[in-house]
């Protein structure tokens, strides 16, 4: 096991090796020492030192420094005539300082040279991806912004059910290249693939200025009316790893056309909400389809709570395990049914009875078909005691003795009578 104090100097020896490789903002790093002709400038990034004016016998050079903004627009943003050992600092993009000391100078016959220690401080290491000398004469590399605008182009009015093309172009309105230039599309809700005839979503780079056509591809409409089509998103970077995104603007589609649908409702009722037990009671369903095609595979099942049984029905209904249910393979549009019931409640309470309809149909233009679920029931049916109830509340030979006596009696009588005849 490690001790503590191991420990410790491990994530400290970590840290360092860490603050070391990837030069972070907690400290700074050399990015450079070079040494500059007059004349002669360093780039780093999009920031240019240059050294002008430098003078081995004065022990002076004078350090300029330029933000390139384009190609052929330099900022100066610092400037100042350095001693040996003096310093100069900028800032560096977002968060990051520059220390430009000069270390020495060095007499020519011609021109002098200036000896520097270029230091960089809150920026990463890893994001330098410019640091040289620029000979005098020639042009600094110039990293701008890119800029991605995508066009996604579509006929805006089109017919439900019936194939329409979709292009993506992408074009670099910005002023530097875009690189690792990857495409996400989203196609909408609504909206089904039918074919795809072009797809080139990257990693790709594209210049400043240039264009290029990322897909085609063939939608069809599912649903009526204003159908919004997706979006179009890029990721990329600049030359200097710098991260930015993109999106089309929105597109909607006025979709015309009517989609097929069967729209069945239905209705429970029963003829009265107080009976007596072991009566009977009549209940009714009652369908009817308005939409403008078949509902396939309807059923209605329905849902007798314990206490009720199930006594007979029309021909519609089938009873599997004691559960009855109504079964149409085919319900028509503009058809309509009352389906009738008998049950009878056993027990005294309170019931609902259940009525729960399911179909699927086929809109014409989806690949699988569509599934529809309603119920209707019928709630606070009272059950109360029948007018002969009473007599179960008492021990059969309660009744048995009296009618014993009575049919003894009577037979006494009959016999009676037979003998008066003699």
């Amino acid at each position: 096991m490690i001790s503590g104090k191991k420990l410790i100097a491990t994530i400290f020896i970590a840290l360092i090796i860490l603050l070391i490789f990837s030069g972070t903002a907690f400290g700074s790093f050399k990015v450079d020492d070079p040494t500059l002709t007059q004349g002669e400038s360093y780039q780093i990034n999009s920031y240019l030192i240059e050294a002008t004016l430098v003078s081995e016998s004065s022990g002076t050079a004078d350090i300029r420094i330029y933000e390139i903004e384009s190609v052929d627009d330099f900022n100066e943003i610092e400037r100042k005539m350095l001693d040996v050992n003096d310093t100069l600092t900028f800032d560096f993009q977002e968060n990051g300082e520059v220390e430009v000391k000069l270390t020495g100078l060095i007499g020519r016959s011609t021109l002098d040279r200036a000896e520097l220690a270029i230091y960089l401080s809150g920026y990463s290491r890893n994001d330098i991806h410019i640091s040289e000398i620029i000979d005098y004469g020639d042009d600094p590399k110039f990293v701008g912004s890119p800029d991605i605008k995508i066009t996604k182009e579509a006929d805006e009015t089109v017919e439900i059910g019936e194939p329409f093309r979709v292009t993506v172009r992408a074009e670099n309105v910005g002023d530097g290249k875009a690189v690792d230039l990857e495409f996400t599309d989203n196609h909408g809700q609504g909206l089904s693939i039918e074919d795809t005839i072009l797809e080139d979503k990257g990693p790709m780079s594209l210049d400043a200025g240039d264009s290029k056509t990322i897909l085609i591809y063939e939608l069809k409409a599912t649903q009526p009316g204003e159908v919004e089509l997706g979006t179009t998103t890029a990721r990329y970077y600049d030359e200097a790893g710098n991260r930015f995104d993109s999106e089309s603007d929105e597109l909607i589609l006025d979709v015309e056309g009517t989609l097929q649908k069967a729209d069945v409702s239905i209705s429970h009722t029963v003829e009265s909400k107080n009976i007596e037990r072991n009566s009977r009671l009549d209940g009714t369903i009652s369908l009817r389809n308005d939409g403008n095609t078949a509902a396939k595979g309807l059923r209605v099942d329905i849902e007798l709570p314990p206490g009720v049984e199930f006594v007979s029905g029309d021909d519609e209904i089938e009873t599997r395990g004691g559960n009855p249910s109504i079964y149409i393979e085919s319900f028509s549009q503009r058809q309509q049914i009352d389906v009738s019931y008998t049950v009878r409640p056993t027990d005294i309470g309170e019931y609902n009875i259940g009525a729960n309809l399911s179909y699927e149909y086929d809109d014409g233009f989806s690949d699988t078909p569509e599934e529809v679920n309603k119920e209707a029931t019928v709630e606070g049916i009272t059950v109360i005691e029948a007018w002969y109830d009473f007599l179960l509340e008492y021990p059969l030979y309660v009744y048995a003795v009296p009618l014993v006596i009575i049919g003894g009696i009577g037979l006494f009588i009959i016999h009676r009578q037979k003998q008066y005849k003699f």
